[in-house]
């Protein structure tokens, strides 16, 4: 009984099991956790030199380019850095979009993005420009009773970007989701069908004012502001606005169809394809007088080939091509939301 206990033998190569100390982690002060808190001290953590130092680390990993995917990051001078999380994973920091990517798999594992809403300053100043232009002309010139298809086009894109600049002063991840999933197709598809619409079967809004703006001019006073920027402007703002946000909407077009079913992934689909032709009906229904109109006689035909060519090209250049990067569902916490990436 006086003699001490041997450790237990290993019954193959004989050889005994022995425990490795364990060392209790020390504070700043030469105390460990556990004796800082039994003196009724709360820990500290590593002091602000330490973390700049890991930081600097940090840094010197994440510009070397044997070890960083180059195919998935931009460089933007010191913008990005990297530093060592416990466990021996790694993240990237960007302060450029206001996101930090985590490996907690390794590099060459999934990582875990934390994306922050961020709207650039210049981008807001934009947008409100514009929102004063396109709802400024609308307000000066009048509606005409929306007998002019250009002007109910011009109408439902205010609106869109109304709706949008809304959406960026409150932030909501999932509520923007939503929306960019059920109206970027409409507003989108009735934009660029607009001018071959016009051109093919109707008159230009020039040539209206031109013709009956003496006659008619409060009715036709949105002519004035000449053919090509009524009828291309709308198209072309939001392809830009989808260019300039499309990691957004590659994502949100990602969430919600990742939670359909094959076949309801086809008829949303071509929901996408040809949702503008419920606008042209219900313009054509409510609002078409058949007279002194730039549509007297829509042709639905054409104007479903030309808007179904746009969404189309619009979806598989900036919404379907990153689907591919992305697994699982997305997370949205508010005006942040958290994506599983594949290596």
């Amino acid at each position: 009984l006086s003699q001490p206990a041997r450790p237990p033998t290993h019954a193959v190569t004989g050889q005994s099991w022995q425990r490795h100390p364990v060392r209790a982690r020390r504070g700043p002060c030469g105390r460990s956790d556990s004796a800082q808190l039994a003196m009724g001290k709360k820990p500290k953590g590593p002091s602000q030199a330490a973390r700049k130092a890991a930081r600097r680390e940090g840094a010197r990993r994440g510009g070397e380019e044997d070890e960083l995917p180059s195919s998935r990051y931009h460089r933007s001078g010191s913008n990005l850095y990297g530093e060592d999380i416990p466990g021996g994973g790694f993240s990237i920091f960007n302060d450029d979009t206001k996101s930090v990517e985590t490996f907690p798999f390794g590099l060459d594992g999934p990582s875990v993005r934390m994306q922050q809403r961020y709207v650039n300053p210049l981008f807001r100043c934009v947008h409100g420009f514009w929102l004063v232009v396109a709802f400024g002309n609308l307000a000066t010139f009048g509606l005409g009773g929306l007998a002019l298809f250009t002007t109910f086009c011009w109408v439902v894109h205010a609106c869109f970007c109304l709706a949008l600049f809304v959406m960026h002063c409150f932030p909501d991840g999932a509520r923007e989701a939503v929306f960019t999933f059920w109206a970027l197709p409409v507003a989108h598809g009735l934009a660029w069908a607009l001018p071959l619409q016009v051109l093919v079967g109707g008159q230009t809004p020039g040539s209206l004012w031109a013709r009956w703006g003496e006659a008619l001019g409060e009715d036709l006073l949105l002519c004035q502001l000449g053919s090509p920027f009524l009828l291309l402007a709308p198209g072309l703002v939001t392809t830009l606005y989808t260019w300039w946000e499309s990691p957004f909407v590659a994502l949100a077009f990602y969430d919600l169809r990742s939670q359909l079913l094959a076949e309801h992934k086809r008829v949303n689909y071509i929901f996408c394809l040809l949702s503008p032709v419920l606008a042209l009906a219900a313009w054509h229904a409510a609002c078409n007088p058949r007279a002194i109109t730039d549509l007297a006689t829509p042709r639905p035909v054409l104007f479903a080939a030309c808007s179904a060519a746009a969404n189309a090209a619009l979806l598989h250049t900036f919404a379907f091509r990153a689907h591919e990067n992305f697994i699982g569902t997305v997370r949205w916490l508010g005006p942040k939301w958290l994506p599983l990436l594949l290596p």
